[in-house]
Parts: structure tokens; C-alpha cells; sequence
């Protein structure tokens, strides 16, 4: 009998264990008298029995708020409101089986009792309370292993799980190698379970293997100098977004190099300072494609911007090429290639893929213009005036356009103003002395096919032929006195005035001429005959020739 009561026990005290509340047996007292302890009776008239409660493990409030519970619709009665957590009495029906113990963040414990209580009786039981285990969550998700102790008590590295004691109050301390954080928590069911100190700032050493002397900045700090070629370290570089500034010692260069530095980020930075010098790259045909390190950068003649060291370069033009390497340096500048000449030659092994050739240009000239007459057996050139006036004399401005339309030919043409000007000798007749004065705007258009004949790469000569298209738009003519200032007759309109000549307002000619050019500048010269009558009386012709000689500068 003995060893079965020491099995029970056992099997109790094993089941309070696991429930983390240990109940002891109660155990009986002789009956006391009435001044110690009430004659209080359940609901079904008998006599309670008290039991004495010994409190370890749970505070005052946890106690106050503390539920008891008994079977068989026995009542639990409370004999007094305890003024700490160590110490409570409670009256119970003898007829209870067992009590059932509820503590908030506890598991409910249930004891069995084993013997039969008796009304009037004084027991004592003792109640150790242990707080349920909770998994917490501890993280740093700026600073990756950041170190974590639970009151002063070191138990790893973020991110970690570990366990707590419900209810009861603890701190949480987290250290990265720059800051540190600490926090008091006291987990309850309604607090949270998971911690991200977000705040933990962490540091790390960043190489910078820089290949010329620098002066090393970090968000616009001067941090020292660094030594082309060998590694510069940043010392406790904190985590987060930074600037590396570089700039170079020796020559003109800066680099930048935006960082974000975290506990997975680069350890080392490679920055190349470029040091640069402005290069001329020149060849023996001009126009040639130029290629250096791969990349197109135009056509010869032209300058560039290039780092020391060496080069591939490579020039082409009408589809031969050549490729090298050059050096770039403090007594090297110029580049200066021989390219191979295109199988198609004349002329001193020069084509029009050899010059520089531009279709645009400016042009400006002299301009003569001459009228022939002709009737029957006798011809008249004059200018406007006649009285032994040969020419009229003008100045032409305009646009010269050259397309190449295959080989060595082009098309010259282009858009032209010419003014002209003559004034008369003065006449006398009986001392009355008169002269004139003429002036005519019109517009050019020449139709021509030009040759080149080139002899360098800067130095060409041409020839030009084909028709040239005149249009008269205005032309006026005044008679003065010898002496005055006003005129006393003027002529608005000469074209079709049967009194100034009879003219017509349209031409056409026939033409030739050529000329060279020496890079930019063009110098040349063209002869117009007329090919359309451009008199409208009868009885006589009228032939108008030009003569022209002009230079431009092309584009």
C-alpha cells in the first residue's frame, strides 16, 4: 500500500512538472479552534476544509488574478484577499476530488487529491509556478551578425531565435562595431514576438586600388593621398550610401564612384584616373575614316582627346585600311599616316576620293556684261549707254552647290544676285550739258557639269560647261543736268521700252570656264554667249554676253 501511495505521488509530481505549476499534496493539521478558522459551509451544508497556500514564482497581480476550480459542483471559497504573492487561504467542500489551478501565461494545472479532506481541517500546499517557454525572433536588417545579449548575457549573432520566459520582464541588447541599442520587453500575449533593431550601423574597410597618385575624398572629405599602384584603404567605412571622389595629382582628371557599402558589398575598388592629352590625327588623303581602341572618332584631319599609352588605331578610305598602334605621351602629339592609293588613278596617282571635297560654298565675284547688236552687215557691242561704252559693270554674290554625280564629275549650280551699275559720259549741246545713270537687279542660275583634275589632296584644277539661266528683276535708268542732283527723267521699267534699248527680261547662254582650288578656296572664271535674241524691235538682234570671275570659299 506504502508503494503504490510513492507511485501516485510520482505520477503527480511528474504531471505538475510538465504543466509548469507544482502543486504539493495538502497535508493535514489537527482541527483548529474557531477563533483560527471559520466554520464555513459549501452549498450543501457541510463543513469546509481550509488550505493554506504557499506562493513561489508568480507576483502579486498574477496571484490576485489566479482561477481556481474543483469538481462535482464543489464549491472553491476564498477566506482572504492576500497582501503578497507568497501567501493565500481558500476554503473547499470536503466532498472535492481534485483542484485545478489557472494562472494567466501558465498552462492550467490540475492536482488529484488522494485523500479525503475533512471539514474544519487546516491543510497546506505549497505552489511553485514556472513561466511558460516563448520563441522570440531577433534580427538587424541594416547590420547582417550584429551580436545580441539577453540581460548582459551573450547568446549569438543575428538573425537568431531564441527562447523567453512569458510575463517576465527582460532586456534585449544588440551591438554592431559602430553602435549599439538595448530594449526592455516583457512578452504577453498581446506584445509582439518578432524584433528588428533597424538602427545598428555596421563599418567595413574599403581597398581602392587606384593607378596614379590621387587625393582620395569620401562624401566631400579629405581622407589622404593615395599612392599610384598600391592599395589605399578606407578604415571603417560605415554601411550605407557613399561618394568616392578621386582626383589625380599629376594631370587633369577626376573620378567619381558611388558606393553602397553592407556586409555584402564589394571589398575593393578598381579606379582608373585618365590621364588624357589632345592628339592630332592626320593622313595623307583627307577624309579618311579613323578608328582608335575600336571606336570611330571621324575623318582626317582631326583632334582628340586620348589617354597616355598606347593606342590601336586604324585608318581606311575607298576601302583600303590600315591598322597600328601609337603612343601617346608627353613628346608625342601628332599622328600623321600614309594610306594606301585606290587602284583607280590619273594624274599624279590623285582621285576625287584623294581631296577634300565639300558641295557647298560661298561665292562672290566680278561681273561683265556686254550687249552685241547686230543688223545687216554690221555688229555694235556696247553697254547700256553706247558712246564708245563696251561693258556694263557689276558685282554677283551667291550659293555655289557642287553634288557628285560619279568619277571626277559634279553638278555646278547654284543660286545668284548681280547688280550692275554705268553712268554715262555728259553731253553738251548749245552749254546744255546732260548725263544718266542705269541700274539693274537680276538673278543667275547656272546648269553646268564640272571635271576635277586633282593634283594633291588640297590642290585640284576643274572645267566647267553648260547653260546659264538670267532673269532681269528690276533695271532703271535716270537723265540728269549736268550739275544737279534730281533727275529731270527717269525710266522705272526699261524691259520691253522700245527708248531704252527694247530689252527683254529673259536669257539664256551657253557657257564655259574653270579655274582651281586650294583647300577651301575655289578661283575661277566663266564666259556666257547668248543663245536667245533678247530684242523685241524688229530689224536687229540682240545677243547679250557675260563674263564673270569669282572665288568661294566651300563647306
Amino acid at each position: 500500500m506504502k508503494k503504490l501511495f510513492l507511485l501516485i505521488c510520482g505520477i503527480v509530481i511528474a504531471n505538475c512538472a510538465s504543466a509548469q505549476i507544482m502543486l504539493s499534496q495538502p497535508v493535514a493539521s489537527e482541527e483548529l479552534s474557531e477563533a483560527v478558522i471559520d466554520k464555513v459551509r459549501d452549498d450543501n451544508k457541510q463543513l469546509c476544509a481550509l488550505i493554506s497556500v504557499n506562493v513561489t514564482g508568480l507576483t502579486l497581480e498574477q496571484v490576485l488574478a489566479m482561477k481556481l476550480d474543483t469538481d462535482n459542483g464543489s464549491n472553491i471559497y476564498i477566506k482572504n484577499q492576500p497582501n503578497d504573492a507568497t501567501n493565500f487561504r481558500f476554503y473547499i467542500s470536503p466532498t472535492a476530488t481534485f483542484v485545478e489551478v489557472g494562472v494567466k501565461g501558465y498552462e492550467k494545472t490540475r492536482l488529484q487529491l488522494n485523500r479525503e479532506l475533512k471539514g474544519g481541517k487546516l491543510y497546506a500546499m505549497k505552489l511553485h509556478a514556472r513561466p511558460l517557454e516563448v520563441e522570440i525572433n531577433i534580427t538587424s536588417s541594416v547590420y547582417k551578425a550584429a551580436e545580441v545579449y539577453i540581460d548582459n548575457n551573450f547568446i549569438g549573432n543575428t538573425p537568431l531565435t531564441t527562447t523567453v520566459k512569458y510575463g517576465v520582464p527582460f532586456d534585449i541588447r544588440v551591438a554592431g562595431d559602430i553602435s549599439e541599442t538595448k530594449k526592455q520587453v516583457i512578452i504577453t500575449e498581446e506584445s509582439e514576438k518578432a524584433f528588428d533593431f533597424t538602427n545598428i550601423i555596421g563599418s567595413k574597410d574599403l581597398v581602392l586600388n587606384i593607378s596614379h597618385n590621387a587625393e582620395v575624398k569620401v562624401d566631400e572629405a579629405i581622407i589622404g593621398t593615395a599612392k599610384g599602384g598600391e592599395p589605399f584603404v578606407v578604415k571603417n567605412l560605415v554601411y550605407g550610401k557613399h561618394l568616392i571622389v578621386v582626383r589625380a595629382l599629376d594631370f587633369n582628371d577626376t573620378q567619381e564612384r558611388p558606393i553602397n557599402v553592407a556586409e555584402k558589398s564589394v571589398n575593393s575598388l578598381d579606379i582608373q584616373l585618365k590621364h588624357t592629352k589632345t592628339v592630332t590625327i592626320d593622313a595623307n588623303i583627307s577624309g579618311a575614316q579613323v578608328a582608335i581602341d575600336g571606336k570611330y572618332l571621324g575623318d582626317t584631319k582631326l583632334t582628340a582627346q586620348l589617354t597616355y599609352g598606347r593606342h590601336e588605331m586604324t585608318m581606311s578610305n575607298a576601302g583600303k585600311s590600315k591598322t597600328g598602334t601609337i603612343l601617346v605621351n608627353e613628346r608625342n602629339s601628332y599622328f600623321k599616316w600614309k594610306l594606301p592609293k585606290p587602284s583607280t588613278r590619273y594624274h599624279r596617282g590623285y582621285t576625287t576620293q584623294d581631296i577634300d571635297l565639300r558641295p557647298i560654298g560661298l561665292e562672290l565675284g566680278y561681273a561683265q556684261k556686254q550687249w552685241v547688236y547686230k543688223t545687216e552687215g554690221e555688229k555694235l557691242k556696247t553697254g547700256f549707254w553706247g558712246q564708245g561704252e563696251k561693258y556694263l559693270h557689276g558685282l554677283q554674290v551667291g550659293i555655289r552647290i557642287e553634288p557628285h554625280i560619279g568619277w571626277w564629275f559634279y553638278v555646278h549650280t547654284g543660286l545668284y544676285y548681280e547688280f550692275y551699275y554705268s553712268k554715262s559720259d555728259e553731253e553738251y549741246s548749245d552749254g546744255y550739258g546732260v548725263f544718266g545713270k542705269f541700274m539693274e537687279h537680276s538673278l543667275y542660275v547656272p546648269a553646268h557639269i564640272e571635271f576635277k583634275m586633282p593634283v594633291s589632296d588640297n590642290f585640284y584644277f576643274f572645267l566647267n560647261g553648260g547653260i546659264g539661266f538670267d532673269c532681269g528683276l528690276a533695271a532703271a535708268a535716270d537723265l540728269y543736268d549736268v550739275g544737279g542732283d534730281e533727275p529731270y527723267y527717269t525710266e522705272e521699267d526699261i524691259y520691253g521700252n522700245s527708248e531704252m534699248g527694247d530689252l527683254k527680261r529673259f536669257n539664256i547662254s551657253g557657257e564655259f570656264g574653270g579655274g582651281f582650288c586650294v583647300k577651301r578656296w575655289k578661283f575661277g572664271c566663266t564666259v556666257s554667249r547668248g543663245l536667245l535674241d533678247m530684242s523685241l524691235g524688229e530689224g536687229y538682234k540682240v545677243q547679250q554676253n557675260k563674263l564673270t570671275a569669282y572665288f568661294s570659299y566651300m563647306f
